[in-house]
């Protein structure tokens, strides 16, 4: 990946994590910032520009 890749994302939240009656969906959009490879292992940082939350039924 790219630095200034933009991204997309998708995070359940469960309800019985969050003490809610229903999962939460986090959906938003991104952008890389840092990029590492080292050996096999890759790490990827981004920022979150935009997001919003969905209930699912």
């Amino acid at each position: 990946m790219t630095v200034g890749l933009p991204i997309q994302f998708r995070i359940l939240m469960p309800a019985a994590v969050l003490g809610a009656s229903t999962d939460v969906l986090v959906a938003g959009l991104g952008r890389v910032v840092r990029c590492n490879v080292e050996g096999e292992r890759r790490a990827i940082a981004a920022v979150i520009d935009e997001y919003r939350f969905e209930r699912r039924q």
